[in-house]
């Protein structure tokens, strides 16, 4: 799986990646590229056509990761729209300890 990480300080109204980005914005028929007002976001679920646009963003605004195949369950929590997931942490249960050591 690979997903592209908008660099925001690099993507400015008015930048040539903000230009750029608007250009390809809904080329594809889905919303994989979107721009709204001034700020642009690439979907996490975006299709291989844009992930392969975006990699050709200008100033280096856009960075691909490949990422390990995803677990599909147990995910317990989700920090952002193309944030860390955690997945299968241990879940108390009645009548026992369960504990996480750490420093």
């Amino acid at each position: 799986m690979r997903i592209a990480v908008l660099i925001e300080d690099r993507c400015k109204p008015n930048s040539n990646a903000f230009d750029y980005l608007k250009k390809w914005a809904g080329s594809c028929g889905g919303e994989c590229i979107q721009v709204i007002g001034d700020k642009c976001k690439i979907l996490e679920s975006a299709c291989p056509p844009c992930i392969v646009r975006a990699k050709h963003c200008p100033d280096d605004a856009v960075i691909i990761i490949n990422l390990p195949a995803e677990l599909d369950t147990d995910m317990v929590h989700r920090y952002s729209l193309n944030g860390f997931r955690l997945f299968k942490l241990p879940t108390p249960s009645k009548d026992s300890v369960v504990g996480i050591l750490g420093p």
